[in-house]
């Protein structure tokens, strides 16, 4: 999963990104495996 993925996900559940560390620790996840993926 992408991260503008991931992100558009949280928007269809009205979940602020700014609020919760999980999510933030997630989403830095998501941009290292694409890195990692040479994405």
């Amino acid at each position: 999963m992408k991260v503008v993925e991931l992100k558009e996900e949280l928007d269809r559940r009205e979940i602020p990104y700014n609020t919760s560390d999980l999510k933030s620790d997630l989403i830095l996840k998501l941009e290292e495996d694409d890195l990692n993926a040479g994405v």
